[in-house]
């Protein structure tokens, strides 16, 4: 989110964000009091009871290398005869843009979603599947669904999961909580199935175009099979280590630090207007 957009959220919002509280803003980040993060809830000077392990220095801390596509992207599942098979779930805003960008590399795409899509909407290459068991041959399954309630229903309940084949990986796009994500990766192990969280910082215009931040956690096999795919979805990687809940922390914390922008921007125009000045001037001083 740019400046200028953040300004006009603040003045949007006003006086409102001012009686706002920091514990309601961890509800953008789907922070539940069932996510295991007590360390955030509501006071943030305490440490959760499991903490994450502190990254290691270097490839663990921070950024992967990402570059961007080139003729050899790893879309390849067999060194160069046969395209990777992609299966996506979820064909909102952000699903179309993941979907097209897959199949634009040279994936082979299919792609499930709850209802049909609209005609036209889809990039060419993408192959709308009618069924879930469509999907069940896929090797790697990326999935940008709305909540927990949503991957569970599609991924467990309707025996996607089961129907995956062992060594096939899952890559879960969307921002869940952190104790749906530990939910998940035990659930996904059972099965022998790699599951890697992959949340991301970014618009549909961002995915479209294939320059989201995404934030990875998971085991580091699965990772390092997708370096193809990190390069054809995102502009930057960062990991945040093997447990899969770490990213799904990371893109909570991203999100309240937003939010709690949001609100310091409110705050200021509200001080502003209170002293007769104007909101908006004050805040393009401060953004510019």
């Amino acid at each position: 989110m740019n400046d200028r957009l953040i300004m006009a959220h603040a003045c949007a919002l006003g006086r409102t964000l001012v009686t706002a509280n920091t514990h309601e803003f961890c509800r953008i980040g789907n922070l539940t009091r069932e996510d295991g993060l007590e360390g955030l809830r509501p006071r943030f000077g305490e440490r959760p009871s499991r903490p994450f392990s502190a990254p290691r220095r270097g490839r663990a801390a921070g950024r992967l290398k990402s570059p961007r596509p080139r003729g050899d992207n790893k879309a390849f599942a067999d060194g160069g005869g046969r395209p990777m098979r992609v299966g996506v779930l979820g064909l909102g805003a952000m699903g179309r843009g993941l979907a097209g960008r897959l199949a634009g590399a040279g994936y082979d795409v299919r792609a499930w979603n709850r209802t049909p899509p609209a005609p036209g909407s889809l990039a060419v290459g993408v192959t709308v599947v009618p069924a879930l068991s469509d999907l069940a041959d896929a090797e790697v399954v990326v999935s940008m669904l709305a909540h927990d309630d949503a991957v569970r229903e599609v991924l467990v309940d309707q025996g996607l999961l089961a129907a995956l084949p062992a060594g096939a990986i899952h890559v879960n796009m969307a921002t869940i909580s952190v104790a749906g994500a530990r939910r998940f990766a035990a659930d996904h192990a059972a099965r022998a199935v790699s599951y890697v969280a992959a949340p991301v910082l970014g618009r549909p215009e961002a995915a479209a175009a294939g320059r989201l931040q995404i934030l990875v956690a998971g085991p580091d096999g699965a990772i390092a099979r997708l370096a193809g795919l990190w390069s054809v979805l995102g502009q930057r990687v960062w990991r945040f280590g093997e447990r899969p809940e770490g990213a799904n922390a990371a893109k909570i914390a991203a999100n309240l630090a937003l939010a709690c922008a949001i609100e310091a921007m409110g705050e200021a125009a509200a001080l502003a207007e209170a002293h007769g000045l104007a909101a908006g001037a004050t805040l393009e001083m401060l953004t510019e």
